[in-house]
């Protein structure tokens, strides 16, 4: 797995997705450390002209990727029509599109390629479009530690792609395609303030969360996995400002801050048996 040079956002969109993709890029900043990678559904046979739409709405770069093309911050990428993009390394690379008979799907491909090639620093914005492309990508970028936001589908001319995102219950934020850079800049600067915690390391910190989340819920989270727990604060922590964040870990507050989001009830698999309980099913409680 690759340490990113460049922070790369894959953005997959289908019908309607012009109208999200303007709004979205005539929010970002022309100085923003971000590089763009967007796919589109489009006919082998449409000419696209995507690129002179949106290189009037925003001052980035804005051009159709070419394959072995290096990723570079303040660019934006566009697939090409008979083609598939995924990355590799800091390369954009070219994938044949499947036969015309053949279901296509190049948001996943892209979103897996990107879990795969960057990890926790992959990140996959859904946008208007029908059907449920994107899916298999984002459960890949989650598994992987990364970042997804989806548009609301009350703002989206076609909402089965942000609808089916959504209901994967792995979507970090929600909301219109306007506001979507402004979060990646906050989540980008809350990711530069410290990582939350370092399982290997955790052991103390780990304990006295299991304390305050048994006294908060009565529930007994030890016999679960480090990660399983620190998966639901760092979701909590995804909420703060950079500020509230440093007082926390200046002040050991860190379980305090986290209890809340184990607040309110829903399901989650267990990975062992609860001592309490021999259900392999606990009540345990999402920041969303």
């Amino acid at each position: 797995m690759e340490q990113a040079a460049v922070r790369v956002v894959g953005v997959g969109a289908s019908a309607g997705g012009l109208e999200a993709l303007d709004r979205f890029f005539g929010a970002v900043p022309p100085d923003t450390p971000f590089a763009f990678i967007v796919v589109q559904h489009l006919s082998p046979d449409h000419k696209s002209l995507m690129a002179d739409i949106l290189g009037k709405r925003t001052r980035l770069p804005v051009a159709e990727a070419h394959d072995r093309q290096r990723i570079l911050p303040t660019h934006v990428y566009l697939v090409p029509p008979r083609s598939n993009l995924y990355v590799e390394g800091d390369r954009l690379r070219f994938r044949e599109r499947a036969a015309a008979h053949t279901l296509n799907l190049p948001v996943d491909i892209l979103f897996r390629s990107l879990a795969e090639q960057y990890g926790e620093q992959a990140i996959g914005v859904v946008l208007s479009g029908t059907g449920s492309d994107g899916r298999i990508g984002i459960q890949a970028i989650k598994s992987a530690g990364g970042f997804v936001l989806a548009q609301d589908p009350a703002t989206a001319r076609f909402d089965g792609m942000p609808l089916s995102a959504v209901a994967t219950g792995l979507v970090d934020a929600v909301m219109a395609p306007e506001e979507m850079p402004g979060e990646l800049r906050r989540r980008l600067s809350l990711a530069a303030v410290a990582p939350l915690l370092d399982i290997a390391d955790a052991g103390e910190a780990i304990a006295r969360i299991h304390a305050v989340l048994r006294v908060a819920s009565g529930i007994d989270f030890s016999e679960y996995k480090p990660s399983t727990v620190l998966r639901r604060i760092e979701r909590r922590r995804n909420g703060w400002s950079a500020s509230s964040y440093r007082m926390a870990m200046r002040t050991s507050w860190i379980v305090r801050f986290a209890a809340p989001s184990f607040s309110r009830p829903t399901t989650l698999r267990a990975t062992r048996h609860s001592r309490a309980s021999t259900s392999s099913r606990v009540a345990i409680c999402s920041s969303i």
